[in-house]
């Protein structure tokens, strides 16, 4: 392959990657689906598919960082929650 065609490879790959703009924020959630956060507060919640889900208001969304987002009428409310653990090393 030549050099040429590797970087046009690379600078593609890097292109599709990011397909948030400054204007939103896309949080992964721990059953497979995302949640893309506006910066005007609204949300759009899609599945492990990339279907649109409609939320009931206060069902609470657990992201993979442990944080859980909830939805109140159209818009993202985000709960912080500690969880504790008996392991000493986490």
């Amino acid at each position: 392959m030549k050099m040429r065609d590797m970087v046009v490879l690379m600078l593609l790959s890097v292109l599709g990657a990011a397909p948030q703009t400054a204007a939103e924020r896309l949080i992964e959630l721990k059953d497979g689906g995302t949640l893309l956060v506006r910066t005007d507060g609204n949300m759009v919640h899609r599945d492990a598919r990339g279907r649109r889900v409609a939320m009931r208001d206060g069902e609470p969304m657990e992201a993979w960082d442990g944080f859980r987002h909830v939805m109140k009428n159209d818009s993202a409310w985000r709960q912080i929650i500690k969880q504790q653990s008996l392991n000493p090393m986490s």
